[in-house]
């Protein structure tokens, strides 16, 4: 009996030491509003408007616990995770984020919550990636094109894409039943929180391939042309 709650104690501390933690993605404070450098879709040069689905928000936490050196500033280095929690336009203030999970707060896949103490290896470096609708849904659409140097057009209108700083912090939950921590809001929980908010830099499009290709047949036709006159 006893080695069966010794290995159900185990079991269930094992459980609790990597369950996920929680973290709020949401904020509309006007210290850390999200701005483009250029005319936004729907907008102005500026914070970003409050059209629900005008720009799309991730997060990307460092493979490695935090201690390990800082992750590349770039957010295709294998450092970085994919999207764990995903936000749009806060529809009450232009430039802020709404997150998933609102200002509760939503669990963090690879995040675990603090389990005894603030020390105990689950410290995680994080990102915030933005950009307008119409790059795509997701960031992994997202990621692809940026990974192809944009080469995949992304349709009519002006695009946008841009990231935060790197900040850090332990998410919330675990043995301290620590509320949700806002990436938004230093605390002792969170103590590389963002203090800032961050630009979306404007995208210049880039032709489709076959598209350079009529250009530069309609080019040499004109040419042959003019030898012929």
């Amino acid at each position: 009996m006893k080695k069966i709650l010794t290995i159900l104690a185990i079991a269930s501390a094992a459980t609790f030491a990597y369950a996920q933690g929680t973290v709020i993605l949401q904020q509309a404070s006007p210290l850390y509003l999200v701005s483009t450098n250029a005319a936004a879709i729907g907008g102005t040069i500026g914070v970003t408007a409050k059209t629900a689905l005008g720009f799309d928000y991730a997060v990307l936490i460092s493979v490695a616990n935090f201690g390990s050196l800082v992750p590349s500033t770039d957010p295709l280095n294998a450092a970085w995770s994919g999207a764990v929690l995903t936000g749009n336009n806060y529809s009450l203030v232009a430039g802020g984020i709404a997150g998933q999970g609102g200002s509760g707060g939503a669990a963090v896949p690879g995040w675990g919550a603090p389990a005894a103490t603030y020390t105990d290896g689950t410290e995680k470096y994080f990102m915030i990636v933005g950009w307008s609708s119409n790059l795509g849904a997701n960031w992994a659409t997202v990621a692809a094109k940026l990974a192809s140097n944009w080469a995949t057009p992304w349709g009519a209108g002006n695009a946008f894409f841009g990231s935060s700083v790197v900040g850090y912090g332990f998410s919330g939950g675990g043995a301290f039943s620590l509320p949700a921590v806002n990436l938004f809001n230093p605390t002792a929980a969170m103590p590389g929180a963002l203090t800032s908010g961050f630009q979306l830099m404007a995208l210049t499009t880039i032709p489709e391939p076959t598209t350079i290709a009529l250009a530069g047949l309609a080019g040499l036709s004109l040419l042959l042309f003019r030898r012929r006159k």
